[in-house]
């Protein structure tokens, strides 16, 4: 991801921060594609431009890859019957096709959830596009449209395609596709854990 959806994101991820912490103690956890390392609770502009101005620029998109990575972690997490954990709500902020195939990732997933008897609301994942590459815009649509059905699993994917009547990308774009996801409203004040990844 490059140029200006590149600095949109950017833009968009660090006034999220400042605004998801004020209904979130654990503010964001953060992920790179093409970078190892993950973030966490981060709820400070500047936190996120200095993060950015690490970053190398690469064209990978590797999304199964990275998606498998953060499910592992977060998926035992809900899993736990003992402890009702707050819902996650995994955000994967794109402009371009993956160059590795998320769908085996996501299928398998659903299946495990399913076979724990994971409440559906307990875990998702949105892919938010920037950008209007129509490579992206199609694998998308078959990703939230096509895999319930295909593969008999729960839907567990939105998406969110590029608009071009409303190119800019904000915050606060980011946290209505957020809450959109969850029954709560903000202003019940209920505290969500929410994974961003691009």
């Amino acid at each position: 991801m490059a140029g200006q959806p590149w600095n949109d994101a950017r833009e968009a991820l660090a006034g999220l921060a400042e605004l998801y912490a004020r209904y979130d103690t654990d503010g964001l956890d953060v992920y790179f594609l093409n970078d190892p390392r993950c973030r966490v609770n981060l709820r400070v502009r500047a936190t996120i431009g200095a993060i950015w101005a690490s970053l190398p620029l690469r064209r990978q998109t590797p999304t199964g890859t990275k998606l498998k990575e953060i499910l592992d972690k977060y998926i035992p997490l809900v899993e736990n019957k003992r402890v009702l954990h707050k819902p996650i709500n995994i955000i994967v902020i794109t402009d371009g096709a993956a160059t590795d195939d998320p769908v085996e990732t996501i299928v398998e997933a659903a299946r495990r959830l399913d076979r724990n008897e994971v409440p559906h609301r307990q875990l998702g994942i949105q892919f938010v596009q920037i950008g209007n590459d129509l490579g992206a815009t199609e694998a998308l649509k078959e990703l939230d449209n096509e895999l319930e059905h295909q593969y008999l699993i729960r839907d567990m994917v939105d998406t969110t395609l590029f608009d071009p009547r409303n190119p800019q990308f904000k915050a606060e774009t980011l946290l209505k596709i957020m809450m959109g996801a969850v029954d709560q409203p903000l202003d019940r004040g209920y505290p969500f854990r929410r994974s961003a990844s691009d």
